[in-house]
C-alpha cells in the first residue's frame, strides 16, 4: 500500500514539475584596490588600518556566507540523492506491479472463457433438466462474468495509473538529471568563490601586518 501511495504521488507530482534548480550563489566578496588606498592613506598609516580592520569585518561575512553556502549545496545533493533513491523504488514497483497485473488479467480473461462457453452450453442443455436449476445456474454465470468484467476495468484503471506514474517517474528524472547538473557547477563556482575568498582574506591579512609594523615604529 505504501509503495502505491508513493506511486499515485508520483504519476500526480511529476506530471505537474517544474524544473528544479539549486539555490543561485549570491555572495559578493569584499572589494577593494590595495594600490588605491595605500596612496590614499600613504601620510595616515592609523586611518589606514581602520579601513583594513573594515575589509576584515566584510571578509569575516562572507565566510560565514560561503560555509552557509556548503551546508545549502550539502542539503541539496541529498535531496537529490533522496529523489533518486524514491525514483528507484517506483520503477521497481512498478514494474512488479505491472507483472502481477499481467497474471491477473490472463487469469481473469481464462475464467471468462470458461464462464461464457459454460453459458452456451447451459442454453443447449437438454429439455430434461430442470428449467430452474438451468436459470439458476445461468444468472450465477452471468453475475460471476459481470464481476469478473468489472475487475478488468479495475486492472485497466490501474494499468493508466500505472503509465501515468512513469510519466511522471520520467519528467522527475529529467528535472533530476538537469539539478545534478546545476549541483556540479554550483560546487565549481562555490570551490572557485571559497579559494578567491582565501587569497582575498591572506592579502587583507599581510597588509595589516605591514601596517601594524609601520605604527609600531612611527
Amino acid at each position: 500500500m505504501k509503495k502505491l501511495f508513493i506511486i499515485l504521488a508520483v504519476a500526480a507530482f511529476g506530471l505537474q514539475l517544474n524544473a528544479q534548480h539549486v539555490a543561485p550563489l549570491t555572495i559578493q566578496l569584499a572589494d577593494f584596490a590595495l594600490d588605491t588606498m595605500r596612496t590614499k592613506y600613504a601620510n595616515d598609516p592609523a586611518m589606514y588600518q581602520t579601513e583594513l580592520q573594515r575589509i576584515v569585518l566584510m571578509q569575516e561575512a562572507e565566510t560565514k556566507a560561503i560555509k552557509d553556502a556548503w551546508k545549502e549545496l550539502k542539503d541539496e545533493k541529498q535531496h537529490a540523492k533522496d529523489l533518486a533513491s524514491c525514483l528507484k523504488e517506483v520503477g521497481s514497483a512498478v514494474s512488479s506491479l505491472e507483472k502481477s497485473g499481467s497474471k491477473e488479467e490472463a487469469a481473469i480473461k481464462g475464467m471468462l472463457k470458461t464462464i461464457e462457453k459454460q453459458m452456451k452450453q447451459n442454453s443447449r442443455t437438454s429439455s430434461t433438466l430442470n428449467a430452474e436449476t438451468r436459470d439458476d445456474y445461468n444468472d450465477y454465470l452471468t453475475a460471476e462474468k459481470r464481476y469478473l468484467e468489472s475487475m478488468l476495468d479495475e486492472i485497466a484503471a490501474r494499468k493508466k495509473n500505472l503509465a501515468d506514474a512513469m510519466t511522471g517517474a520520467r519528467d522527475l528524472q529529467n528535472g533530476l538529471n538537469a539539478f545534478n547538473v546545476e549541483i556540479q557547477q554550483k560546487e565549481l563556482d562555490l570551490k572557485q568563490l571559497e579559494n578567491t575568498s582565501k587569497t582575498r582574506i591572506a592579502t587583507i591579512k599581510n597588509e595589516q601586518k605591514i601596517v601594524k609594523a609601520m605604527l609600531k615604529n612611527k
